[in-house]
């Protein structure tokens, strides 16, 4: 019981060496000097100096490192815990989540350009077919006109693997 406040206070130290407690039911710790609640986000760096990181603490005190599923979405964390944005490239495959940290899946308009990442979230290239429409996603070598790998071509006529091709203004191939 916290005789100032009348709460009721439990502490604990978790596996992970953290000193731990809980008041009213919302779990805290105290870690490098600072007080986090865990299982929740928090932002611990940058706000002071200009940006801002995010990071998301288990029940253990642990930061979250990388892919951890939250409330439906999937979030990539770096190596030392700090929520990642924009493009990722991570193995052989580019990720992009959005400014709120959220994997993104489907067609994305990104910067001018639409991409298509699947239901992993990886970027597709080359020839694409969605409801019976073909579309071409440049691949990262031999890419027709100007644009970034993953990025769909339209509104013209491109040459693929020695074949002109014609898209419309939304991407789709009119001579497949």
């Amino acid at each position: 019981m916290d005789p100032a406040k009348g709460d009721m206070v439990s502490i604990v130290c978790t596996s992970t060496g953290v000193l731990a407690y809980q008041r009213n039911g919302t779990v805290y710790a105290w870690q490098n000097g600072h007080t986090i609640v865990l299982d929740q986000w928090q932002q611990p760096y940058g706000q002071s100096r200009g940006y801002i990181e995010w990071a998301y603490y288990d029940l253990l005190g642990a930061r979250a490192t990388g892919w951890k599923s939250l409330g439906g979405n999937w979030y990539r964390f770096s190596n030392s815990g700090i929520m990642l944005t924009g493009w990722q490239k991570i193995g052989y495959y580019w990720y992009y989540m959005n400014s709120s940290g959220v994997m993104q899946t489907g067609w994305q308009k990104i910067n001018g350009y639409w991409y298509y990442l699947n239901s992993e979230g990886e970027m597709q290239t080359g020839w694409y077919k969605e409801n019976g429409s073909w579309y071409y996603l440049r691949p990262a070598t031999n890419t027709p006109g100007t644009g970034p790998e993953g990025s769909m071509l339209h509104s013209g006529t491109w040459t693929i693997n020695g074949k002109a091709y014609r898209f419309d203004s939304s991407g789709v191939c009119l001579n497949p």
